[in-house]
């Protein structure tokens, strides 16, 4: 049978909580009867720079764990030092398959060392809130790529023969990512019913067919249409997410999925706001459909701010931002220690700042220098809301270790007390979120800013330290 036969088989299921066991005999008509086709029995350089960690903060020397690592790492480096050219074809063919194995099987020991590390909350020894941020900023990994690790660690509490056949190096990541994922709670229960049928299906398929499965078994749970229950009954679709990317290029990558009615309210508003071409408008400039739609979108976005209905963040109504040095307004380019900086988009070109500053389309955020500081004293106790922007604009974000939460979840953190006489001093002024703020006023953590170079010295309660950087100037 094929796999889009198997596949075809699910539609007619029906799931029932109480009778989950019904999916396994169909869902096994997707797995083959005959072996996976491959089966094996079973110091480096580190680049220079700054991590944030004052000091390396591996394990204890002399740890079994520590002793495995060591061996793991020769063992890398002897292989490193075979010469690949003096091999016949049929090694390279051979390792080819065993190297990829082995892999697996490396994965499978860092997930197990990651679900370990999380169910101690290892992360907030080194001043992180979750996992997943904790794993970003230590191995320098997208958040994407962290949040499945930490996801996938703690689902496969739950799902123990992938678990094992992942760390024998029978599957890959991917395999396992491909079932993980679609482990929100509303699904967990079902996927972990079928386990043995989908790591069946693993073990001879690519990571797409398992995902077209776990999709099934989705599909029987939490079907579509009209045997959804209402909304209000089940609560925002676990599945639903977006993220806004820059690219390398510059332009900004949407992405996502939304539940049906919030992609109904945008394709209202896209269509509304779509304007066609005049009849004149030459052939090579016409433009497409999709290039219709993000001029849509961009005349909804820039018509909520103009209109002033959106949420006021920190006493500001927000407003597209941006740091300018001053000597770039006066045309005095050569004279600026900065270039021009949106607050989200990053660098733009000096006569392009201008050009926005002349048309009033910009909160312009100037500065002498990098990190002047601006004070107001005893005057306020708070920041006063005409800083805000200033602030978000040097810091960008809460400046807690492996911390990426936007200005507006930050309140403004004095470096000294007020009560203890400290001035309400951007250049001592640091935005913080609250988990970060209740580790600085409980005493489990010390926090320093550097006025030279923005950059904030975290220092723990038994001595260790962290430093976090601001957005480059």
């Amino acid at each position: 049978m094929t796999a889009d036969w198997q596949l075809h088989q699910l539609n007619e299921l029906e799931w029932d909580a109480e009778e989950s066991a019904s999916l396994v005999p169909n869902l096994s008509m997707m797995a083959s009867e005959t072996a996976p086709a491959y089966v094996v029995s079973g110091t480096r350089d580190v680049p220079d720079g700054d991590d944030g960690f004052e000091a390396a903060t591996g394990a204890e020397v002399g740890s079994p764990l520590e002793e495995a690592l060591a061996g793991l790492d020769a063992a890398i480096d002897r292989l490193g030092s075979v010469q690949l050219v003096e091999e016949s074809e049929q090694v390279l063919a051979d390792a080819v398959g065993r190297v990829h194995h082995l892999m697996g099987r490396l994965m499978g020991q860092q997930l197990r060392v990651v679900e370990r590390a999380d169910a101690r909350e290892v992360y907030r020894g080194d001043g992180a809130v979750t996992c997943a941020s904790w794993l970003r900023g230590r191995n320098r990994m997208d958040y994407r790529e962290a949040a499945a690790m930490a996801d996938a660690a703690r689902r496969l509490r739950r799902l123990p023969r992938l678990r094992g056949v992942l760390e024998g190096g029978a599957v890959s990541w991917s395999h396992v990512t491909a079932v993980t994922s679609g482990m929100v709670p509303r699904r967990a229960e079902a996927i972990a019913t079928v386990e043995d049928t989908l790591v069946d299906l693993a073990l001879e398929g690519t990571p797409s067919d398992v995902r077209r499965a776990v999709r099934h078994v989705a599909d029987i749970v939490d079907a579509d249409g009209t045997d959804t229950p209402p909304l209000l009954q089940t609560g925002p679709d676990e599945r639903r997410w977006f993220s806004l990317s820059r690219g390398l290029d510059g332009l900004w990558q949407p992405a996502g999925a939304l539940d049906c009615l919030a992609g109904e309210a945008l394709k209202t508003l896209l269509d509304a706001y779509e304007t066609p071409d005049p009849p004149d408008t030459p052939v090579l400039r016409r433009r497409s459909k999709g290039q219709r739609q993000a001029d849509a979108l961009d005349a909804v976005a820039r018509r909520l701010l103009d209109a002033g209905d959106a949420p006021v963040v920190q006493s500001n109504k927000p407003h597209i931002l941006a740091v300018v040095d001053i000597a770039t307004l006066v045309g005095a380019d050569a004279a600026a220690t900065r270039s021009p900086r949106l607050r989200f988009g990053g660098t733009i070109d000096p006569a392009e700042a201008r050009r926005l500053a002349e048309g009033a389309k910009i909160t312009a955020v100037l500065t002498l220098g990098p990190w002047r500081p601006v004070n107001v004293g005893r005057t306020q106790r708070t920041l006063p809301g005409w800083l805000r922007p200033v602030l978000e604009a040097v810091h960008g974000h809460c400046r807690g270790p492996d911390c990426d939460r936007p200005i507006s979840w930050t309140q403004a953190h004095h470096e000294q007390a007020w009560a203890a006489g400290g001035d309400t001093d951007l250049g001592a002024t640091i935005p913080l979120c609250q988990a970060h703020h209740t580790m600085v006023t409980t005493g489990r953590w010390q926090v320093e800013l550097d006025t030279s170079t923005g950059a904030c010295t975290w220092t723990s309660a038994s001595g260790r330290s962290r430093r976090t950087h601001p957005p480059p100037p």
